[in-house]
């Protein structure tokens, strides 16, 4: 049964009359911490899939969704043109030349379904680079790995939309130092720049041209007809290789002709109407005015010169006010200049993430169910494994009178290296004192109890990425117990997030792709349902503080005597969570405190009562002394290395009857016997969503059925 609850209702046509019978009590315990509907990191889908799956989406118990980045990107076999390697951010696609994804209005659309079951998008955004090509200028050539994949050097500086590329080998006091950063060599390479500005001046990938974010140069970079300040156009159009599916169905360059930073009257729906509502944004004090975008009437943005990373303030708030997407995932995040004062480089001493939370501040295009607007969600990926670094990033308070109202949290690359070290195929080796404090949260809060580290308010946990999948691992290590990684993350109080890779797109002549291989089981489906158990007991039994109630081996002030393969951990009032990172056959047992009344019945509800050895009960009861006994599996190949449980309050039973019934439909639907639509399907286990059905419902307790009615 999944509980969740959303803020939003579906419009239904007309109902089957569905009568329920429950036998037995609901229990349930409400605590102060939670664990909200996870966030499903959905990559290799066109926008149509997507849109059409939302009730997949939903009915695995996702509340959130994460794309990649939408606009038009450059196309080279290993960076695959995902979106990381971008062209112009601010197309989307159109019809008869659509990016790898479809179109803005595709996009536009799968926002908005996932909006309708009441849950959010966040957007991959980068703002860190453009893409790959260069400028073959100054004896520059590409890295050996770029030439081999064919990649050709831009004709023009303004090749990229929005951005004039400075020349090769120039630094940022030369004439010839625009928008970028310029690769340095040769007699130059001495002045590379060391240390912080290191950070944001180095090229990340293969080749991937870093922006001066610090630059004041400013022109009208979504260039409109008669503007005197509009950006340098390319002086001619050509097959830059943008990415799409050719004609034989593979991923690759398109080969249309592209000119960039041509003037058009429709690039002024890309600005804020000057003359339209405006709000006053507060930051450390200094009032800012925002102005809007006039989503009524979209030809009256005014167009405005602006820096680098004034154009990257109106792609965020584009985003979030038009596209309407409810949070930014930010991409290579610790590579912007970050506040730090350098007289060449950052002499302003601006700090980027306080720029973004400024241009999304109020952008939300939502509001909760009190009436109050939603703040647009923010988190960033910092790849560094120093929690202490990561803490750094976390921005969710303000000075009194400030009104940016941030909401700004990190990807906890802390407790993922935790994991990747503990969690390995040398049971010997792993160690739950290394992970059970090792979060962002830890270190925020200044502390190393596991019942304060793990309280959900800071951190998003994670298992896979694109860029640390399940096979072959990428940087750094694999996390071989993924299994009981996933149920470590998904049981913890706060934000976490599954990666799923479909594998829609046709890459099987591309062997140099970079992009990591998700779980497949993350829907559900053919590939198993590990994964969505444990997203149904995360929404289920996600809710009560986090209590740690075992650990291997500790001693007096919960000093460690010896190296732990056993976790138990309670969240209050509603489940016992028993994790093991040891290898052995069958199970062990743990005899633990908890916060349940005496009598009280527990069940596994993960199925993992159900392993090979028979040693694992499937109900347990709390005594007189509010103890309880649960078994945990070892992790083995009988098991597939599922070493976890979960015990809960028990699930409702009941008898489901259907009154009123006329006929019964068949499981292949008919015009005849689906009211004149034959473009609709049923499954069994859960409504699919078929193009033509326009209303839809699916709950795992009472499911309503909806059909559109001639």
């Amino acid at each position: 049964m999944n509980i969740r609850s959303f803020g939003s209702s579906i419009g239904i046509n007309r109902y089957l009359a569905v009568t329920v019978s429950l036998g037995g009590l609901v229990a349930g315990a409400l605590g102060q911490q939670t664990s909200p509907a996870p966030i499903l990191q959905w990559f290799e889908a066109s926008w149509k899939t997507i849109e059409y799956r939302t009730p997949d989406l939903f009915s695995a118990g996702y509340g959130a969704l994460w794309t990649p980045p939408p606009g038009r990107s450059i196309y080279l076999p290993q960076g695959g043109g995902i979106g990381y390697d971008p062209y112009d951010r601010f197309d989307l696609g159109k019809p008869r030349d659509p990016t790898l994804y479809g179109t803005e209005k595709g996009y536009v659309a799968a926002v908005r379904a996932t909006q309708r079951f009441g849950g959010n998008v966040f957007v991959d955004y980068v703002h860190h680079h453009v893409g790959s090509l260069d400028l073959g200028l100054n004896g520059y050539t590409y890295p050996s790995s770029l030439l081999s994949q064919g990649a050709p050097y831009l004709q023009d500086r303004s090749d990229y939309p929005g951005f004039e590329l400075s020349d090769p080998n120039n630094n940022v006091t030369s004439p010839f130092h625009r928008d970028t950063y310029a690769a340095l060599y040769g007699a130059n390479s001495s002045q590379i720049p060391t240390g912080s500005v290191y950070e944001y001046w180095f090229r990340l990938g293969e080749n991937l041209v870093t922006i001066d974010l610090a630059s004041n140069r400013a022109f009208v970079r979504n260039p409109v007809p008669g503007e005197t300040n509009n950006i340098r156009q390319a002086p001619t159009a050509w097959a830059i290789p943008t990415t799409t599916v050719l004609p034989n169905g593979k991923v690759g360059a398109s080969t249309i002709l592209r000119q960039a930073n041509v003037p058009t009257e429709d690039n002024r729906r890309f600005y804020p109407d000057l003359n339209g509502p405006a709000r006053t944004v507060i930051d450390n004090g200094v009032a800012y005015t925002i102005y809007d975008f006039n989503l009524s009437n979209p030809s009256t943005g005014d167009p405005l010169p602006e820096t680098p990373r004034g154009y990257m303030m109106r792609y965020a708030q584009w985003l979030t006010q038009v596209i309407g997407v409810d949070g930014l995932r930010i991409d290579a995040a610790r590579h912007v200049p970050l506040g730090e004062y350098n007289p060449a480089y950052n002499p302003e001493s601006l700090d980027i993430p306080k720029l973004v939370d400024r241009a999304v501040a109020g952008a939300s295009k939502r509001y909760n169910l009190d009436g109050t607007q939603r703040s647009v969600f923010q988190f960033q990926e910092v790849f560094n494994y120093d929690s202490n670094f990561l803490a750094s990033f976390v921005r969710k308070t303000q000075p009194p009178g400030d009104t940016v109202n941030p909401n700004r949290d990190v990807l906890d690359f802390s407790m993922w290296a935790a994991m990747a070290n503990n969690m390995t195929s040398d049971g010997t080796q792993n160690n739950w004192y290394n992970i059970r404090s090792a979060s962002v949260n830890a270190t925020i809060n200044n502390t190393l109890n596991p019942n304060i580290a793990n309280n959900g308010a800071n951190g998003i946990g994670f298992v896979y990425n694109h860029d640390e999948g399940v096979s072959p691992p990428g940087l750094g290590k694999s996390i071989v117990l993924d299994n009981v990684a996933h149920a470590w993350i998904l049981m913890r109080p706060g934000n976490a997030y599954v990666y799923y890779r479909s594998n829609e797109f046709d890459r099987s002549d591309n062997s140099l792709f970079f992009l990591k291989q998700g779980r497949g089981d993350a829907l559900g489906g053919t590939y198993g349902n590990i994964i969505t158990t444990l997203v149904d007991a995360r929404n289920s039994y996600g809710r009560g503080d986090f209590i740690q109630r075992w650990i291997d081996n500790e001693g007096p002030g919960g000093v460690q005597l010896a190296p732990s393969a056993i976790y138990v951990f309670e969240r209050q009032g509603s489940a016992l969570v028993g994790l093991n990172i040891g290898y052995n056959p069958g199970a062990t047992s743990r005899t633990v405190d908890t916060s349940f009344q005496p009598g009280q019945w527990l069940e596994e509800v993960t199925g993992n009562w159900q392993d090979p050895s028979g040693q694992v009960r499937r109900y347990t009861v709390v005594g007189n002394d509010q103890k309880a006994t649960i078994d945990i599996p070892w992790n083995n190949s009988l098991n597939g290395n599922k070493g976890y449980v979960i015990y809960g309050l028990p699930r409702p039973r009941g008898t489901l009857t259907i009154s009123n019934v006329s006929q019964t439909l068949d499981e292949t639907p008919t015009p005849a016997t689906n009211g004149g639509r034959a473009d609709c399907g049923y499954r069994s286990d859960h409504i699919r969503f078929i193009p033509g059905l326009s209303s839809y419902t699916s709950r795992d307790l009472v499911r309503w059925i909806t059909w559109d009615v001639p």
